[in-house]
């Protein structure tokens, strides 16, 4: 008899975690995140680089002829940077930030010096892009550039045409200085600049 009663017990206990459980699940939001590698970044999601947090707020498809790469603006408060990601035969990721006063006329020449450092033309091209979304695609013709003493510096030069040319500088780094977060897919700080 005892026995009985201890059985009706313990499968009442599990009838009761079942209901909970399966209440549980149906008030959750059907909505799975996706773990955030940097082949997935999207708007919003959360990118933790030296201590800081940045935050995704533009994400752009480069394709040259097929090849192509990543480029996600991150924002943290009001600084601006730019994690861009390349597949080639190896992982390539940099981080830069955009660089204003580099007189550039005509085409960029092969060597260039900014901020103290020598540069070399690493490679250039046409590129495609792509915004998140669909959003603006456009065609710039792209110079990128790597320190002459430390090919971990980097610098890139986009002309986007009519005049509008865009430097940044950086350097490379590895992968493993990162983490991701996913976010919420929406922009922290507002619209695209």
């Amino acid at each position: 008899m005892n026995l009985v009663i201890a059985l009706v017990i313990v499968a009442a206990i599990v009838g009761i975690g079942v209901f909970v459980a399966k209440a549980n699940q149906r008030s959750r939001p059907s909505e799975v995140r996706t773990a955030r590698t940097l082949f997935n970044l999207q708007l919003g999601d959360l990118v933790e680089f030296e201590g800081l947090e940045w935050f995704v707020e533009d994400v752009l498809q480069y394709n040259d002829s097929g090849y192509k790469w990543t480029e996600y603006r991150v924002q943290a408060d009001t600084e601006s940077r730019w994690l861009s990601v390349e597949q080639d035969d190896e992982l390539y990721v940099s981080w830069m930030r955009n660089k204003s006063g580099v007189e550039i006329t005509g085409e960029p020449p092969k060597r260039l010096t900014v901020d103290g450092v020598d540069y070399r033309l690493d490679e250039r091209g046409t590129a495609q892009l792509s915004r998140a979304g669909g959003l603006q695609a456009d065609t710039c013709q792209y110079y990128e550039y790597e320190g002459v003493e430390d090919d971990r510096q980097l610098m890139s030069i986009e002309d986007w045409g009519g005049g509008k040319i865009e430097v940044a500088v950086g350097r490379s780094i590895s992968p493993r200085m990162v983490t991701l977060t996913a976010g919420d897919g929406k922009r922290v700080y507002g619209e695209t600049i």
